[in-house]
Protein backbone atom coordinates (compact mmCIF):
# COMPACT_ATOMS: atom_id res chain seq x y z
CA UNK A 1 0.00 0.00 0.00
CA UNK A 2 1.24 3.46 -0.90
CA UNK A 3 1.63 5.87 1.97
CA UNK A 4 -0.34 9.09 1.87
CA UNK A 5 1.68 12.29 1.55
CA UNK A 6 0.80 15.32 3.59
CA UNK A 7 2.30 18.79 3.87
CA UNK A 8 2.00 20.85 7.04
CA UNK A 9 0.52 24.39 6.79
CA UNK A 10 4.03 25.77 7.37
CA UNK A 11 5.25 23.97 4.26
CA UNK A 12 2.32 25.29 2.18
CA UNK A 13 3.27 28.83 3.28
CA UNK A 14 6.88 28.19 2.35
CA UNK A 15 5.80 26.91 -1.07
CA UNK A 16 3.87 30.09 -1.75
CA UNK A 17 6.99 32.14 -1.03
CA UNK A 18 9.22 29.88 -3.13
CA UNK A 19 6.83 29.24 -6.02
CA UNK A 20 9.52 30.29 -8.52
CA UNK A 21 11.81 27.53 -7.24
CA UNK A 22 9.66 24.54 -6.37
CA UNK A 23 6.06 23.37 -6.27
CA UNK A 24 3.97 21.03 -4.18
CA UNK A 25 3.92 18.17 -6.69
CA UNK A 26 7.69 18.24 -7.10
CA UNK A 27 8.20 18.08 -3.32
CA UNK A 28 5.71 15.26 -2.99
CA UNK A 29 7.29 13.20 -5.74
CA UNK A 30 10.78 13.74 -4.30
CA UNK A 31 9.66 12.60 -0.85
CA UNK A 32 7.81 9.60 -2.20
CA UNK A 33 10.55 8.39 -4.51
CA UNK A 34 13.70 9.42 -2.61
CA UNK A 35 15.81 6.29 -2.35
CA UNK A 36 16.50 5.10 1.20
CA UNK A 37 20.16 6.07 0.94
CA UNK A 38 19.20 9.73 0.32
CA UNK A 39 17.32 9.83 3.62
CA UNK A 40 19.34 11.03 6.58
CA UNK A 41 17.69 9.77 9.76
CA UNK A 42 17.86 12.03 12.78
CA UNK A 43 15.21 10.28 14.85
CA UNK A 44 13.44 6.94 14.60
CA UNK A 45 10.66 7.92 12.23
CA UNK A 46 11.87 11.33 11.07
CA UNK A 47 14.41 11.98 8.36
CA UNK A 48 15.76 14.74 6.18
CA UNK A 49 16.24 14.77 2.43
CA UNK A 50 18.66 17.19 0.81
CA UNK A 51 18.04 17.95 -2.84
CA UNK A 52 20.55 19.96 -4.87
CA UNK A 53 18.83 22.13 -7.46
CA UNK A 54 19.75 24.83 -9.96
CA UNK A 55 17.71 28.01 -9.83
CA UNK A 56 18.48 30.76 -12.30
CA UNK A 57 21.97 29.38 -12.87
CA UNK A 58 22.65 29.28 -9.12
CA UNK A 59 23.01 26.06 -7.12
CA UNK A 60 20.79 25.77 -4.07
CA UNK A 61 19.91 22.95 -1.68
CA UNK A 62 16.36 22.23 -0.65
CA UNK A 63 16.16 20.57 2.73
CA UNK A 64 13.00 18.67 3.64
CA UNK A 65 12.22 17.29 7.06
CA UNK A 66 9.81 14.38 6.93
CA UNK A 67 7.99 12.23 9.46
CA UNK A 68 7.06 8.69 8.47
CA UNK A 69 4.18 6.84 10.10
CA UNK A 70 2.61 3.53 9.15
CA UNK A 71 0.19 5.20 6.77
CA UNK A 72 1.69 8.53 5.74
CA UNK A 73 4.70 10.67 5.03
CA UNK A 74 4.34 14.17 6.46
CA UNK A 75 6.58 16.98 5.23
CA UNK A 76 7.11 18.98 8.43
CA UNK A 77 9.55 21.59 7.25
CA UNK A 78 11.08 22.85 4.02
CA UNK A 79 14.14 25.05 3.86
CA UNK A 80 16.23 26.52 1.05
CA UNK A 81 19.98 26.99 1.46
CA UNK A 82 22.05 29.02 -0.99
Amino acid sequence: MDKQLRLTPKVYEWLEEKSNVVDQYWIMSVVKWAPRERRNYYDGNRFTIEIPRKVGGKKVTILLRVEETESELVVLLAHLED
